[in-house]
């Protein structure tokens, strides 16, 4: 998992990436980190597809359900993507 998150910085940082580089750390995030609900917001913030962001938001939303000690930090992390004007 600390593979993917350096992953995402170095998006973050290089400001010039492909919806597929997001959409595959997101596959690769639902498969093999299923309950993680941090490195998804990163993508979902990241993202300018809405496809994608719709994908994401889904996921995030069953996992809020499911895990209820997570449906704050997720609808926090919902709340503040779209304060910034991203979501």
């Amino acid at each position: 998992m600390c593979e993917l998150a350096q992953r995402i910085r170095d998006l973050r940082a290089s400001e010039s990436f492909s919806e597929k580089d997001l959409d595959n750390i997101f596959g690769i995030l639902k498969q093999e980190h299923p309950y993680n609900w941090l490195l998804p917001l990163e993508v979902l913030e990241l993202s300018n597809s809405a496809k994608l962001k719709s994908c994401i938001k889904k996921h995030l939303s069953k996992l809020a359900f499911e895990k209820p000690n997570l449906s704050g930090l997720i609808a926090s992390g919902f709340e503040l993507i779209k304060k910034g004007g991203v979501v």
